[in-house]
Formats: structure tokens, C-alpha cells, sequence
């Protein structure tokens, strides 16, 4: 009898220095940063900082990066995972199963060695530093390769992607009701929508060319439309970057609320 395929992960961990910034003390940002961030929130639930930079630095390097204009805003306020010992282990993070996360570093020696598949290298951003690095390229890559860009409906248990399929319509719902409160977000979802098909996978390039269409024509009652055809375009959706984190935490804790009285 074939066994369930794993859970789609649902967590992404990020290291900080050689891997989203050249160290603590520069701060130089890896080229691609800005676009590569906001493509990961796409992508997962959470995105928390998972670094040996303590966390007070870390927020003082963030609102650099955000003055700079290298991260989106609300990078500065990520979620922040305190550990000890000198491995990652990914039981660190808050209200997560190990298996739900992925680490991306550049440095195998903090990968626990029962979550070896949970770890994906990133090459070192070292000196000179170079304009045409291209590891967080690699990275998007490497996620596209395992299936996490785009999602297969069809390939997650039931257990787990009709929560995640309610979660992404209660986002794009709250998404469009900014949008109509702020038009201007729409110029916002297409900048991304073009940066994501100049650096993204080809194989999510057939929707975002129908995102392309949506948030051209207006028409947000298919971005919100309860049907497969809806859910198939969601899973590759620029509006998800519209939503500030603290809203998208929000939700998120809605629906793992209402999963629990459904299981009980």
C-alpha cells in the first residue's frame, strides 16, 4: 500500500547573515532580496528569522534594509525564533511540527540530522559580494522543484489543504476589500506580478498570465470565486503580498481555530 505523501511545508525558516545579507557588520542585501522575500510570503503561512543574530540586532538590521528599501516593510516585524545549542532544530519553532518547515542556510552545520530534507543550501554571499549573485534565484528554484511553487491541490491530504484553501479565500477576500478601499494597491499586485515572471518558475508562468488578465480587468470576483478553477489561481496569487503580516497572522489563527473545533 503506497504511504501518504508528506505534508506540504507550510513554515519557512530563514538564516540572516551569508544568507539573506552578507554579515551583521555590513549588511549588505544579496541582490534579489526584496523580490525573493515577497515571493516567499507567497508561498508559506509564516516566514520566521531563524539566526544566531540576536533578536535585537536583527530588528536594527531589518529597519536598515527596510529605509534602504531592500525588504518590504514588514520584514522588520518578522516573527523570530529563539533557540540555543549550536543546531537549528526546527522543534524551536512555535506551534509547528518539523516536518511542516523548511531551513533555508547556508551553512549545513546547524541542520539537525533527522531533518536533513527540511534544509535547503543556499551558497554563501561572500566577498566580493557580486551584483549577478544568484542564490536566492537558486532558492525559488529549488522550492519550485519540490512542488511548493505551484501547489497540486491533488497531491496534499484533505485533511490539510481544504483549511488552506479557506485560509488563502479568507486572504484574497480581505485583499480585494483593500484594493477597493485603495486602488492604488493594484499597481502594487502588478509590480510584483511582473517581478515574479522575470525571476519565477515556468511552470507558474499559465497563472500569473491569467493574474495578469485579472488585475487588468478588475475582475475580483473570480480572485474570490469558490470553485477549483479559483483555488487553482490563488495558489499562485500576487494579492497575498498585499495583506500586512499582522492580518495574515490573524487569519491564519482563525482557520487553525476553527480546524481544532473541527477536529474535536
Amino acid at each position: 500500500m503506497a504511504s501518504s505523501p508528506p505534508p506540504r511545508p507550510t513554515v519557512l525558516a530563514l538564516d540572516l547573515e551569508g544568507t539573506l545579507i552578507s554579515n551583521a557588520v555590513s549588511q549588505f542585501p544579496r541582490p534579489g532580496l526584496f523580490e525573493f522575500i515577497e515571493r516567499c510570503q507567497a508561498l508559506f503561512e509564516r516566514i520566521v528569522m531563524f539566526t544566531s543574530v540576536t533578536e535585537d540586532r536583527f530588528r536594527q538590521i531589518a529597519k536598515t534594509l527596510v529605509d534602504e528599501d531592500a525588504v518590504p516593510v514588514w520584514f522588520q516585524h518578522l516573527e523570530y525564533v529563539h533557540w540555543e545549542g549550536s543546531i537549528k532544530n526546527l522543534t524551536f519553532i512555535s506551534d509547528c511540527e518539523s516536518s511542516e518547515a523548511l531551513l533555508v542556510d547556508d551553512h549545513a552545520d546547524y541542520v539537525h540530522p533527522t531533518q536533513l530534507e527540511q534544509f535547503i543550501r543556499v551558497e554563501p554571499f561572500e566577498p566580493p559580494f557580486s551584483d549577478s549573485d544568484n542564490g536566492l534565484a537558486k532558492v525559488l528554484d529549488e522550492l519550485a522543484q519540490r512542488g511548493i511553487s505551484p501547489i497540486d491541490p491533488g497531491r496534499l491530504p484533505s485533511r490539510h489543504h481544504i483549511p488552506q484553501d479557506h485560509q488563502s479565500l479568507l486572504m484574497h477576500r480581505e485583499a480585494v476589500r483593500l484594493i477597493l478601499v485603495d486602488p492604488s494597491l493594484v499597481l502594487k499586485a502588478q509590480a510584483t506580478l511582473a517581478r515574479w515572471m522575470v525571476i519565477g518558475s515556468q511552470r507558474s508562468v499559465p497563472l500569473w498570465e491569467q493574474w495578469r488578465d485579472v488585475l487588468e480587468q478588475r475582475n475580483w470576483d473570480l480572485a474570490v470565486e469558490d470553485s477549483e478553477r479559483g483555488r487553482e489561481l490563488r495558489q499562485a496569487s500576487p494579492l497575498s503580498t498585499l495583506l500586512p503580516q499582522e492580518t495574515r497572522l490573524e487569519i491564519i489563527a482563525r482557520v487553525r481555530r476553527m480546524q481544532r473545533l473541527d477536529e474535536c
